[in-house]
Order: structure tokens, then C-alpha cells, then sequence
């Protein structure tokens, strides 16, 4: 399997055809995440063409999280998402996705709960030490067995379960203290 640092370019060429081997292997994940991020299936294929073309044009200064562009790969669509965000909102543009519209039961504030939900968690991912965050994105956003995220990483399965069940606790932990908090 070739690493990520010789497909992005740190060590190679840098050719396209070893850079569509990062959009097969990581464009779900991006797609799946972007979405979580707009709420709408055109924005986010908008976002993972955005993404990818961001990392081809900084493919020299992308970095690597042990090993993985895909860390790299989902800060970059949370940011194109939130200039796409500032950008509809000079507009105007009021977002219909996620709404149930025909028998009113979720209004526009639920969807705005809904993604600032997905966002907090994604952002707390993020606050991971980055070998607690790409076993989390590996197994639970992915959906990859422990096996196979194990192998990649060259971990015992026993070791993913550990990460696994300490980011857990790290993310109940912030969710709490979050919680605890005054809120407005």
C-alpha cells in the first residue's frame, strides 16, 4: 500500500493519478462530513471538490497526522464550509434541507441544533491528540472494523479498542464540563 506522504506529494511527484488514490480513499469520509456540515447534498459535493482542489494546490504544506491526510482533509472542509456558510448568509439564503416543511413538527431551529450538534462533536474530535482522533474517524466515522483500522495503523486490535474507549471518555468529559457551563 503506498503512504499518503508519497500520494500527496511530500516524497513523490505529486501526480494526479496518485492523488485520485486520496479522493478514493478519503472522498466518503469528506462527503459524509461536509454534509454533517451543510445539510445539503449539492454544498457538500461543492465542499469535497473545494477540499481536494485546496489540497492538490498545498499538497507540499499539507500535514500528515500519523501518517493520514484525512485529519488535514476534514479541518480543511470545516473551514470552506464556514466561508460557504458566511457566504449564504450575506445572501440571504434561508437553507430548506433538513426540514420537515409538510406537517410542521421540525422548524428551522431544529436543524440549526442539529448541525451545531454534529459541529461540537466534530470540533471535539479535533481537540483529540491526533492518535486518539484518526482511530475515532477511522472507526467510528468510517465505519472501519478495529482489524482493519488496526492493521493500517500497526496496533494491536486491543490498542484501537483503548483509543476507542479514551477518546470516549475525553469527549463525555468536555460534553460535561460543556454542560456545566453557562450557556446561552
Amino acid at each position: 500500500m503506498t503512504s499518503e506522504a508519497d500520494l500527496i506529494g511530500h516524497r513523490g511527484s505529486g501526480e494526479s493519478d496518485a492523488f485520485g488514490v486520496l479522493v478514493e480513499r478519503h472522498g466518503n469520509a469528506v462527503f459524509r462530513y461536509a454534509y454533517t456540515l451543510t445539510g445539503n447534498a449539492d454544498d457538500a459535493q461543492d465542499l469535497v471538490q473545494d477540499v481536494f482542489m485546496t489540497a492538490w494546490r498545498k499538497r507540499r504544506e499539507v500535514r500528515l497526522v500519523d501518517g493520514s491526510v484525512l485529519p488535514w482533509l476534514l479541518v480543511t472542509a470545516r473551514n470552506h464550509a464556514a466561508n460557504l456558510a458566511r457566504k449564504h448568509l450575506r445572501r440571504g439564503d434561508v437553507p430548506l434541507d433538513g426540514m420537515d416543511v409538510v406537517d410542521g413538527a421540525r422548524g428551522p431551529q431544529d436543524a440549526v441544533l442539529d448541525r451545531e450538534q454534529v459541529e461540537w462533536i466534530w470540533a471535539a474530535i479535533s481537540d483529540l491528540t491526533p492518535d486518539l482522533g484518526t482511530v475515532v474517524v477511522s472507526c467510528l466515522v468510517d465505519e472501519k472494523p478495529y482489524a482493519d483500522v488496526a492493521t493500517e495503523l500497526g496496533l494491536e486490535v486491543t490498542a484501537v479498542k483503548k483509543r476507542i474507549s479514551r477518546a470516549r471518555a475525553r469527549i463525555r468529559a468536555q460534553r460535561e464540563r460543556g454542560e456545566e457551563g453557562v450557556k446561552a
